[in-house]
C-alpha cells in the first residue's frame, strides 16, 4: 500500500499511522497526489509551450517516509521530493516547458492555515487542496506529484505510478502514468539499479475504490479537483533497505528526476502524434460496414529535436549524419505546424522504430552513449 504522508521513521507505528491511513483514503499522500534551442535538450517550446506543475511531497513538519542508516545518515522524503522536483524543473525548462512548483523550500503549501475545502476544519486535506489550487490557477497542462513510498513491511520495494480512472480525461492520465512508469524503471536501470516494476496503477486499486486527493473528482473532501491530467509517482520505497541505499547515490536520484522528465516528454510526443493520427479519415465502399481499425504499437527512439528553421535543419542533418556514421542509423522527421501543438514546427532526429519496448530502450542507451543524453522513447500507433 502506498504511503506519501506518514509519521517519521522507517517502520511507521500502526496506531500512530491510523490517521494518515484514513486521510490517504481521501487522497492524502501529501503531494502524493499529488536551453537553448541548440543544446542537447530537445526544444518543445512552440507559440504556446506546455505548462507543467510539479508537486514535491510533504514539507515543513511533514517529513513523510524516512530511513536511518547505521552510520547515522537519515534520508527524509520531504527533502528528496524537493530535490527531485527542482531538478525536473531544470530539465523541463531547458527543454522549453513552463514549470510551476507547489513549493520551492522546506515549508508546507497552506502556510496561512486556511480552511480551503470548506469543511470547517484545517488539516491535511487543506494542504492538499492548496497544491491542487496552485496547479489550477497556473492553467497547467499536466500535474505531476513527486513522492517516495513507505510501508510497515521493510521487504516491500519498487516503483509505481498512480492515476485516477474516473475523470473525463482519464485516458490521458493513464498514458502519462504508463510512460512515466516505463521511463522511470528504464532510467533507474540505466543508472545501475534494477527496481521492482510495480506498474502504473489506478488509485482505486490502491484504496478499494476511493480516490487520491490530488487525482480524484469533486467530493465532500475535494472542493476543487485538479483540472488537468495528473499522476502521482512513488519512485522507490524509503522504508526498504535496498531502495533507500540506492537513493544515497546521486546517480539514482538523477535517474528518478530523468524518469519524470522523460515521461512528460514522451507523453508530449505521443500526444502530438495522436492528434495527427486522429485527423486521418478511413473511407469504405458504399453499403459496406467499416472494418475496425487495426493499429499496432511501435516504439521510436528520438535523439534530439530542433526548430524547423534553416539553422535547425542544418543542425538536425549534422546530428543525423553523426549518429549514422557511428553505426546508429538515423532519419529526420518533420512535425508540421498545426497551431499550439507542443511539437509544431520542429525537426526530430530519430534512430530506429522497433516492435518491442525492450529493443527501443536498448537503442536509446546506445544513442545516449553516443552523446545524446536526452534521447527518449515514445510509443507510436501505425
Amino acid at each position: 500500500m502506498a504511503r506519501c504522508a506518514r509519521p517519521n521513521g522507517t517502520r511507521p507505528n500502526t496506531k500512530a499511522s491510523a490517521g494518515w491511513i484514513r486521510a490517504l483514503r481521501f487522497g492524502v499522500c501529501l503531494p502524493l497526489v499529488l536551453g537553448s534551442l541548440w543544446t542537447a535538450a530537445p526544444a518543445y517550446a512552440a507559440a504556446q509551450p506546455l505548462h507543467i506543475t510539479l508537486d514535491a511531497g510533504h514539507g515543513g513538519s511533514e517529513i513523510g517516509a524516512s530511513y536511518r542508516f547505521a552510520d547515522g545518515v537519515v534520508l527524509e522524503e520531504k527533502t528528496l521530493t524537493l530535490r527531485v522536483a527542482v531538478r525536473v524543473r531544470q530539465l523541463l525548462e531547458q527543454a522549453g516547458f513552463l514549470v510551476t512548483l507547489t513549493r520551492s523550500s522546506d515549508t508546507p503549501v497552506n502556510t496561512a492555515g486556511l480552511d480551503l475545502n470548506g469543511d470547517g476544519r484545517v488539516g491535511l486535506a487543506d494542504e492538499l487542496q492548496a497544491r491542487v489550487d496552485i496547479a489550477n490557477r497556473a492553467g497547467s497542462d499536466l500535474f505531476v506529484s513527486i513522492c517516495f513510498n513507505g510501508s510497515s513491511d521493510p521487504a516491500v520495494s519498487g516503483t509505481e505510478t498512480f492515476w485516477n480512472p474516473n475523470r473525463s480525461f482519464s485516458d490521458r492520465r493513464k498514458r502519462l502514468a504508463d510512460l512515466t512508469q516505463m521511463n522511470m524503471v528504464a532510467d533507474l536501470a540505466a543508472a545501475g539499479y534494477k527496481t521492482h516494476d510495480r506498474g502504473a496503477r489506478t488509485d482505486a486499486s490502491l484504496l478499494g475504490g476511493d480516490a487520491l486527493f490530488l487525482l480524484g473528482p469533486k467530493s465532500s473532501i475535494i472542493a476543487r479537483p485538479s483540472q488537468t491530467p495528473a499522476i502521482l509517482g512513488e519512485s522507490l520505497f524509503l522504508t526498504n533497505p535496498a531502495d533507500a541505499t540506492a537513493l544515497r547515490d546521486d546517480r539514482i536520484v538523477e535517474a528518478v528526476a530523468r524518469g519524470y522528465f522523460d515521461g512528460v516528454r514522451a507523453y508530449t510526443r505521443s500526444a502530438a502524434s495522436g492528434a495527427a493520427a486522429s485527423a486521418s479519415v478511413t473511407t469504405t465502399a458504399p453499403g459496406r460496414p467499416a472494418a475496425a481499425a487495426q493499429t499496432q504499437k511501435r516504439w521510436t527512439v528520438s535523439a534530439i529535436t530542433y526548430p524547423d528553421t534553416p539553422a535547425g535543419q542544418r543542425l538536425a542533418v549534422r546530428a543525423m549524419r553523426s549518429l549514422s556514421a557511428g553505426g546508429l542509423p538515423a532519419t529526420l522527421r518533420t512535425v508540421a505546424r498545426t497551431g499550439s501543438t507542443p511539437l509544431s514546427g520542429y525537426v526530430v532526429v530519430t534512430s530506429g522504430s522497433f516492435a518491442t519496448r525492450q529493443s527501443a530502450l536498448a537503442r536509446r542507451a546506445q544513442v545516449r552513449q553516443a552523446g545524446y543524453g536526452d534521447a527518449y522513447v515514445t510509443a507510436i500507433a501505425n
